[in-house]
């Protein structure tokens, strides 16, 4: 069955339709098929239609765990992709600190076949080292020939200097790219707030900004030395959009990104000591968040990710404190993204910062708006106001603390492999 969209926006400056609204037919075998005003309806035609509809090339979100292997029961891979298509997601690159870790080819393997009949295209990350023991390296060229798209400790930072110097030159000559969480756990310590007025008012340990720019420097001052690709996947401190900032405008190669939920929040959300805004980096201060905004509008950073990081309901209904971290926030990206930049946040920005820039990065191909294109499309309606809830949720997680407020920006649907896949709450939407 073909489909046949109805009045969409274009979002594509690749595109000569840029801008344009017209309707955009997908034949049966996925390929886009026409563009025009008032296309005809064919009998094998699935319409669909919707106010402000607008399209763009699909989205890749690089940094999500799905938990799979060793932690099934928080995601696994066929309902982190199911998220990914309702966050509006194409493409997913999934983090290798599972159990086991994704350290030698069969794990890579195990990823891409079963991702194979899965709608939502899924990139593993190898690890850095063995077993994610900070020791020894893994081999890094073999796990790039078998599909390994870069290469990260996961949620873990790179702890040893050594281990970054090594990675960044053996990735060299395959231009590899390199990811490290700027995070020194030695100045964690039993931290699980920002610090400041906030972690002092509420009685928790508070975590200062050196844990995130001492790192930061390091990674960079090896950067400076060996050269190589570096990527950080996290930042949360003004401290640390002032460090990239300075290293991009000194020509190395770094690139940064930002978790959509942390452009949206800061510690004055922890009032009520609700754990699903327990995150790791914490959500820090007024003043961080706006620097982030900032980073974000004039291109320091490069790319807005989900961090999701999905937890079973034992994990979070706990105190504070005890709680594990993280958000499943692949379904509520856009929206988050959206809602925390207002009226800066243009269709053209927000689907660089989702899709086309992070694809540039990891060396991915960019889809195309083109007649006789595979379709592999993101839609979403950018000044609608929703509301989400669990009951919208295709992660097997509910650890969102956005559930029940209203946001602006919602994701409408997915075409991708072959299939129109409309998100939870279109379903019954009469547009």
């Amino acid at each position: 069955m073909s489909t046949l969209f109805r009045k969409v926006h274009i979002v594509d400056p690749a595109s000569d339709l840029h801008h344009a609204v017209v309707d955009l037919r997908v034949d049966d075998q996925g390929r886009i098929d026409a563009f025009g005003e008032a296309l005809e309806v064919k009998e094998t035609d699935h319409v669909v239609a919707a106010d402000d509809l607008h399209v763009s090339p699909g989205w890749f979100d690089h940094y999500a765990h799905f938990r799979d292997p060793g932690e099934e029961h928080k995601e696994d891979l066929e309902s982190g992709a199911a998220a990914a298509a309702n966050g509006g997601f194409t493409a997913v690159a999934v983090l290798p600190d599972t159990d086991p870790p994704r350290d030698n080819k069969s794990a890579v393997a195990y990823v891409r076949k079963r991702a194979m009949d899965l709608p939502v295209a899924l990139y593993p990350y190898a690890t850095i080292t063995q077993g994610l023991k900070g020791r020894d390296l893994t081999e890094m060229h073999d796990l790039r020939d078998a599909g390994a798209v870069a290469f990260a400790e996961g949620h873990r930072p790179i702890r040893h200097a050594g281990m970054l110097l090594r990675a960044l030159r053996y990735t060299q000559p395959m231009d590899g790219l390199v990811l490290s969480l700027p995070l020194d756990l030695d100045l964690v310590g039993k931290a699980v707030v920002h610090e400041g007025l906030e972690a002092t008012r509420l009685g928790m340990a508070g975590m200062p900004y050196l844990a995130e720019t001492l790192m930061l420097q390091r990674d960079l001052s090896i950067l400076r030395y060996t050269g190589g690709r570096l990527h950080v996947p996290v930042l949360s401190s003004a401290e640390g959009v002032a460090l990239i900032r300075a290293a991009r405008e000194e020509g190395l190669m770094v690139t940064a990104a930002v978790p959509a939920y942390q452009l949206l929040l800061d510690d004055r959300n922890l009032d009520g000591y609700d754990s699903n805004m327990k995150v790791m980096p914490p959500l820090r201060s007024q003043s961080d968040r706006e620097a982030l905004i900032q980073g974000v509008l004039d291109g320091t950073i490069g790319a807005v990710c989900s961090h999701h990081a999905p937890q079973h309901q034992d994990d979070k209904q706990v105190e504070f404190e005890y709680a594990g971290y993280g958000i499943a926030g692949l379904e509520t990206a856009y929206a988050s993204l959206r809602t925390a930049l207002g009226d800066q946040a243009t269709p053209e920005r927000c689907c660089s910062l989702l899709g086309r820039q992070p694809r540039q990065w990891f060396g991915l191909p960019q889809p195309r708006l083109d007649v006789g294109a595979e379709a592999e499309l993101s839609f979403f309606q950018p000044n609608k106001p929703w509301t989400p809830s669990p009951g919208q949720s295709r992660s097997k997680a509910r650890n969102n603390p956005l559930f029940g407020r209203t946001l602006t920006g919602r994701v409408y649907g997915i075409y991708a492999s072959g299939r129109w896949l409309p998100a939870v709450h279109t379903e019954h939407d009469a547009g």
